[in-house]
């Protein structure tokens, strides 16, 4: 698998209106955009040159002077008039553009990573990282936007339908209403994108959004109908521990923590994020700890093995550190990371 990284000028976000929980056409584009497309890119080129041709005249030549903005998910043709959008804007964006040079583009989720929580008045949503994927002569490139996507080489990925895409983009719009304290907008979204695909998080979403309104008889169903599908969705198990001692049922609390507990023992990935964010407060130990736990859990990672390394580092534990670096090398999928980790390693070789 092959990913092409773009780099992003980000933004803060900016307050803005989404549109109403109407039916919107995700992948259309306009005749300037086709336009665009074809002055840019070859059709009667090889895939692989299409592929490259449309990612550099997007990005790398940044013809089009996108700037990231997370404060609002945008449609293809939005994201192509505004010039901004988030992950998921960019990515609907570069699909029907690939479409329309040819290519069969896909959308592909990313998961087995955290959840990406983001507390909004005591309450966790959660959203699901998308990017985009074409097979061309048996081998995968992946396109993603995202800065972080080095860290999320291993992690497993799907490729999903339009519709569950769509589905994600009013689970954005509905996190997004909700972060401007629009609950009743939020509900009419969420529900959107379980009419659209039903899925654990965006039932757990909707019981946010209940809760932000009060409403915590449906909250309770809705995080309910989310372990239904899925029993170890992490969001509505912390929800629901915060509904029940908010009820004053806290043996039923108590349960519910005790279960977010164990699931994030469990979750090589919450070891990893705890590890880093003790790195960077400076506790190399604790670091150290959370890395060797997340590698216990899953040992074939080799962004674990790189951090720990770097925390052995910090520790002067050097010939540690060049045996996590050597099975970081060992384990990297792609020359780029492989060269890398061959460039730490000299330079660890250079402290002796």
């Amino acid at each position: 698998m092959l990913s092409l990284i773009a780099t992003w000028l980000f933004v803060s976000s900016i307050p803005v209106q989404s549109p109403d929980a109407q039916e919107v056409d995700l992948l259309s584009i306009s005749p300037e955009v086709e336009q665009f497309v074809e002055f840019h890119v070859n059709r009667s080129g090889s895939p692989y040159n299409r592929l490259h041709q449309l990612f550099d005249a997007v990005f790398e030549k940044d013809a089009l002077h996108l700037v990231y903005d997370n404060s609002r998910t945008r449609t293809a043709l939005e994201t192509f008039q505004e010039r901004r959008g988030n992950c998921l804007s960019f990515t609907t964006l570069f699909v029907a553009m690939a479409r329309h040079a040819g290519l069969r583009m896909r959308f592909q989720e990313v998961y087995g990573i955290p959840a990406s929580f983001d507390e909004r008045e005591g309450l966790m949503l959660v959203n699901r990282h998308v990017n985009a994927s074409v097979v061309i002569e048996g081998r995968r490139y992946v396109v993603d936007f995202n800065p972080r996507v080095i860290e999320w080489l291993e992690y497993s990925t799907r490729l999903i339908s339009d519709e569950e895409a769509l589905a994600q983009f009013y689970n954005n719009l509905g996190a997004e209403a909700l972060s401007r304290r629009k609950g009743k907008q939020a509900v009419d979204f969420f529900k959107k994108s379980l009419n659209i695909g039903p899925t654990a998080y965006s039932w757990a979403n909707l019981a946010a959004a209940y809760s932000f309104m009060d409403d915590l008889e449906r909250a309770e169903e809705s995080n309910l109908e989310a372990l239904k599908l899925d029993r170890n969705e992490p969001t509505a198990m912390l929800n629901l521990s915060q509904l029940y001692r908010r009820l004053g049922r806290l043996e039923e609390a108590e349960r519910y923590e005790g279960k977010v507990e164990r699931f994030r023992r469990k979750n090589p990935y919450h070891h990893f994020r705890s590890g880093k964010a003790a790195f960077s407060d400076g506790r190399f130990e604790e670091a150290a700890r959370h890395f060797r736990d997340a590698i216990k859990r899953k040992s074939q990672v080799d962004e674990f093995h790189f951090a720990l390394s770097q925390a052995y580092l910090e520790l002067g534990e050097l010939d540690k550190a060049r045996k996590s670096l050597d099975k970081a090398h060992q384990l990297a999928r792609d020359s780029q990371r492989r060269a890398r980790y061959s460039q730490k390693i000299e330079l660890l070789a250079s402290l002796r």
